[in-house]
């Protein structure tokens, strides 16, 4: 075996022949408990129990570690990442790390943790602008499980304010009034009707959507033929029926629903390698602390992930569905993915001015845009708008937004980049993406944002009244935030985006048209034990099979990824504020 490694300027060549006969050849997670896990590496080689493993570990990892090497210890080995900092390497005769990502300081639930008083309420006229909300047209688009998951989650939110009394009283004529709507509206998705229903796909065991299949194309929904984004596409499914469970558990679906979301949970974040239909984590890498967007094609920049936010409310849900399904082990394992997605998030995608992550040039900018393994691109695949590339982290509005955007980084985003926006400073009432940043700005001042959100037009997946309830539970309704100093940054210049790029050509995948379910499809469900790794796995396949394809696209090296998202714009990445050469 040939084994090739980079020393640091100044450092012992020594140090890497002593570690050199122990060599990992793989890995797995094991949670621990609700507030830790383990990262077990395989390794082979004579030295592995008395010398050791010598491993390195990315920042958010030296945070939480026990037994730490840090940037700061004698002898310690510290090389750049790509995107991600320093790593420092680790040294273990055990063969594994434990990190710990504490409990939050305030429970994670349906409701924010400072619900809106019975007073701010009444101020804001939350009551009518809530009915008028349940008594508007509910609908479901065609074709879109991404789409139509947005609008699930979004009339489901509806229902938990109509069962809040702070906004209702004890009346509870609206709340059953939403839940008829929510039932009537979720009944093509607990049988499998909608257009284009989900398959299960054999190549790559999981759950798409049969449009692929159909239209040929697998750039159809965003890629989710070829696995990009279902963790975007079924969080909002899965956060939309937990509501719905919660709100009514004794309804006469609910066995039909749960058989839907244990399957999307399976096909996302299916915690069993003995789990024979899908495969474990197909999303989510617990070394980097988040998910990938992109799925089972290759890209020249590596793999990336943009929606942050998007990823987060997957954790959400699997934390809330297992806390409405009585499953323990499913609720904190959800618990514990959403502490560590955040805390990569805060780390490697919200930029606050003291980040030093990313070159100083980069910091200002404040989100990262697209981030690559090998790039982090100030961009979206679909608008070179600024306040697109900042929004896009900000949906969906939910009581778990302030897991990731701490204060501190909602007012220097603000104070440098959005508050010059053109749709703020011009009060864009028109433009939707503003009621995004609104609601994320009344954390820094409510007052603004509250008057501001009465008249201007909502997000696909907001409501009015879903945006102010939750805008009025970020900070006090005052203008002393207004009073706060400012943080001054100079934004550095950045190039006009490249208007369009044309998407790589790319062979469709040769399948035969499935025979889409029309019955309620008979799934396995999962039953993490105590360390998770261990589910009782019980039923049938799950969903129609479709034929493993005759042809699947193994690289792509241009950018854009398959995926209809056409239009990437390209700008400044971190890679032009660096001089390779020094």
């Amino acid at each position: 075996m040939l084994r090739v490694a980079i020393l640091p300027d100044g450092s012992d060549q020594n140090v890497y022949d002593a570690y050199s006969s122990c060599v990992i050849i793989g890995g797995d997670v094991v949670m621990e408990s609700r507030t830790s896990y383990s990262l077990q590496w395989t390794t082979e080689g004579s030295s592995c129990d008395n010398v050791g493993l010598l491993h390195f570990a990315l920042p958010h990892h030296v945070d939480v570690m026990s037994d730490v090497t840090t940037t700061q210890s004698s002898d310690a080995i510290v090389l750049y990442s790509a995107t991600r900092g320093q790593m420092v390497g680790q040294v273990t005769t055990s063969g594994s790390w434990i990190l710990t990502e504490d409990e939050m300081e305030e429970d994670v639930d349906f409701y924010p943790s400072n619900k809106p008083s019975a007073d701010v309420v009444s101020q804001i006229d939350l009551l009518s602008i809530l009915q008028k909300d349940i008594d508007g047209d509910w609908k479901l688009i065609t074709g879109s499980w991404y789409f139509n998951g947005k609008a699930y989650q979004k009339y489901a939110s509806l229902c938990l304010m109509a069962a809040d009394s702070s906004v209702v009283g004890e009346d509870v004529t609206l709340l059953n009034k939403c839940l008829t709507k929510l039932k009537a509206l979720v009944e093509p998705f607990l049988t499998n009707t909608l257009e284009s229903p989900l398959v299960y796909e054999t190549a790559y065991k999981g759950i798409v959507t049969s449009q692929v299949f159909t239209a040929n194309d697998i750039n159809v929904e965003f890629g989710n033929g070829i696995y990009n984004d279902h963790h975007y596409h079924y969080g909002y499914w899965v956060v939309g029926s937990a509501i719905l469970k919660k709100l009514d558990p004794t309804w006469s679906g609910i066995s039909q629903l749960d058989t839907m979301v244990w399957t999307l949970l399976r096909d996302v974040a299916n915690p069993s390698a003995d789990d024979v239909y899908f495969p474990k984590f197909r999303h989510f890498s617990w070394y980097l602390g988040h998910s990938y967007s992109h799925g089972v094609t290759s890209m020249a920049d590596g793999k990336d992930e943009e929606s942050t936010s998007e990823d987060i409310n997957f954790c959400y849900g699997l934390k809330l569905w297992g806390q409405v399904s009585g499953n323990k082990a499913v609720e904190d394992l959800g618990s514990l993915m959403l502490r560590l997605n955040a805390r990569a998030v805060r780390t490697y995608f919200l930029m606050t001015s003291d980040n030093t992550i990313h070159p100083p040039q980069f910091v200002p900018n404040h989100v990262t845009g697209i981030f690559f393994d090998n790039k982090a691109d100030y961009a979206t695949w679909f608008s070179p708008e600024i306040h697109c590339i900042h929004g896009i982290q900000m949906l969906p509005v939910s009581p778990v937004n302030g897991l990731a955007r701490t204060t501190t980084f909602i007012q220097e985003e603000w104070d440098n980049i959005l508050s010059k926006e053109p749709i703020v400073t011009g009060n864009d009432i028109s433009n939707a993406w503003l009621s995004l940043l609104l609601v994320n700005a009344a954390a820094i001042d409510q007052a603004d944002s509250l008057a501001r959100l009465a008249t201007v037009a909502m997000d696909d997946g907001l409501t009015r009244s879903w945006a102010l309830y939750n805008a009025a539970s970020r900070g006090n309704i005052s203008t002393a935030a207004k009073n706060t100093p400012s943080i001054t940054i100079t934004t550095p210049a950045i190039p006009t985006p490249i208007a369009t790029a044309s998407s790589p050509s790319v062979n469709p995948i040769s399948k035969t048209t499935p025979s889409p379910a029309t019955e309620t499809p008979a799934f396995p469900t999962v039953s993490p034990g105590a360390a998770f790794n261990t589910p009782t796995i019980t039923g049938a396949p799950p969903l129609a099979t479709v034929p493993t394809p005759a042809t699947v696209p193994e690289s792509i090296t241009a950018t854009p990824c398959p995926n209809s998202k056409i239009g990437v714009t390209t700008s400044t990445s971190w890679k032009n504020f660096i001089d390779l050469d020094n």
